[in-house]
């Protein structure tokens, strides 16, 4: 699986998974609807079984497939953020309001380079890592707090969404990049 597009997939199948306002549900559409006009299933106009210049049939098992096949990489992509949703809900309850009002703090200071926000970022997950269940892999949980914390900053301030997805499809791929190749190579999340 292609790791940018799976994180972004996963990420936004998990914050999907729960709603916390009419606000926070609208700019998830939003999210949705670009990162979809941002990654046409087809290039071209080009669809599932269509015949190219070359001979050969079309086919793409990208993102949003217009083939439904049970074993495409939405279809996996889904399953682990659904999958993630249940897990987390548990983490969910132990990070505390002011844990995420200090991450929306840092999100709005201008006054922070984006290196400077990367790095509090990261410390605020390294910090949570301690709140985890005991025998929860530090890759996927630090995948699920990043997560989590998505989903409570959206949720706190939905304008945020969108800043807050990017951040954190960044954190996953910059320092967690195979957690969600893993997942997806276990039978179970």
């Amino acid at each position: 699986m292609e790791s940018n597009m799976s994180t972004e997939l996963v990420l936004l199948s998990f914050l999907q998974c729960r709603s916390c306002s009419d606000e926070f549900t609208r700019e998830l559409n939003f999210l949705d609807s670009e990162l979809k006009a941002a990654n046409p299933p087809f290039p071209d106009g080009l669809m599932d079984g269509d015949l190219q210049t070359d001979g050969n049939q079309y086919s793409r098992p990208g993102y949003r497939s217009n083939l439904p096949v049970e074993d495409s990489e939405a279809d996996v992509c889904i399953t682990i953020a659904h999958r993630l949703a249940l897990m987390g809900d548990e983490i969910d309850s132990r990070i505390q309001q002011e844990v995420v009002d200090n991450l929306v703090n840092i999100l709005l200071d201008d006054n922070l380079s984006q290196e400077d926000k990367d790095v509090r970022f990261c410390t605020v997950i390294d910090n949570l890592v301690v709140n985890v269940p005991a025998g929860l892999e530090l890759e996927k949980a630090k995948l699920l707090l990043a997560m989590i914390l998505a989903r409570k900053v959206s949720c706190c301030v939905p304008g945020l969404l969108r800043r807050v997805f990017w951040r954190t499809v960044d954190f996953i791929n910059h320092h967690i990049p195979s957690s969600i190749d893993y997942l997806a190579r276990q039978d179970n999340v």
